[in-house]
């Protein structure tokens, strides 16, 4: 994610609209791929789920009889475990937002997943907002071949603050449009080559050292790497980074969504000491509008 350095391992597709440095986001649709699952059972409890299809639960047990009991609502669930799969981790308020919901009705539906097993809440530092994350078993439901997000305390301001970009990128580009860093690193795992990631060294094994984006927007057929920068890091370790983008060709342009003030700077600074202004664009944090 924008603040640590990455190597080597991702998903992706799809496109709306974009105004240069401006927009962030987005879903790539490699759903389909990440389907690896063909009979996938769910054993919690007393019960046992099948999960067959796109959309709820072949049948009930004692430990999902709250998720899925229309088709409608099913739907709805599934979505709701396979975004929070897909982004790794968010807060109660990204649901809400994402799904349009009230919070009664945003706290029920995160209380039947829960007590489904398919998401689990994971507290953080006192004063910090509890964060939500798919379990194993809500990985299986959802199909993703994605591991089970792991929460630092010390990354819950990241954490928020990628999924407030993820909804602003899908509301400018649709939600088919964005890729998150956990799918790049299966994507690329898969794939055996860099497809949003930059170059920034070799390992001693001779393997390429990467550094993934926290998503990657596909506009107009063409990747865009998105970085979330919310603290300055070390000047020349930035300008690295800079260099690294300015040079991956495999991408169309980055964006570094950051707050005003020193890290809007020093970003600014590095994209200017390496001359990477046309391919390195700013996006004030401030910009970034809530739907």
């Amino acid at each position: 994610m924008g603040g640590r350095g990455r190597d080597g391992e991702g998903r992706g597709s799809g496109v709306r609209k974009g105004n240069e440095g401006e927009g962030i986001w987005g879903k790539i649709g490699l759903i389909g791929g990440f389907r690896d699952i063909q009979d996938v059972e769910i054993n919690r409890r007393q019960g046992q789920v099948e999960v067959e299809g796109d959309v709820g639960l072949s049948r009930s047990s004692c430990a999902v009889s709250s998720v899925g009991s229309d088709r409608q609502r099913a739907t709805r669930e599934r979505e709701i475990v396979t975004w929070i799969a897909r982004m790794g981790a968010v807060s109660i308020e990204h649901v809400r937002r994402r799904w349009s919901v009230g919070r009664s009705v945003g706290y029920g539906l995160v209380a039947r997943l829960v007590d489904a097993a398919l998401i689990e809440r994971v507290a953080t530092l006192p004063g910090d907002p509890t964060l939500l994350r798919a379990t194993h078993h809500g990985l299986r439901y959802a199909r993703l071949g994605l591991a089970v997000g792991k929460i630092n305390p010390g990354q819950v301001d990241h954490w928020l603050a990628c999924s407030d970009v993820a909804l602003w990128a899908e509301s400018e580009w649709g939600a088919d449009a964005l890729m998150s860093e956990r799918e790049l690193r299966f994507a690329e795992r898969d794939s055996r080559r860099p497809i949003g990631s930059a170059l920034v060294g070799e390992l001693p094994s001779g393997r390429e050292l990467l550094h993934r984006p926290d998503f990657l927007l596909t506009e107009n057929g063409s990747p865009v790497a998105i970085e979330v920068e919310l603290t300055p890091k070390a000047p020349r370790r930035l300008e690295q980074l800079v260099r690294a983008w300015r040079r991956a060709r495999h991408v169309e342009r980055v964006l570094y969504v950051v707050p005003s003030g020193p890290t809007e700077r020093a970003v600014r600074r590095a994209i200017q000491n390496k001359r990477a202004e046309e391919r390195v664009h700013l996006v004030v944090l401030g910009s970034v509008s809530r739907p």
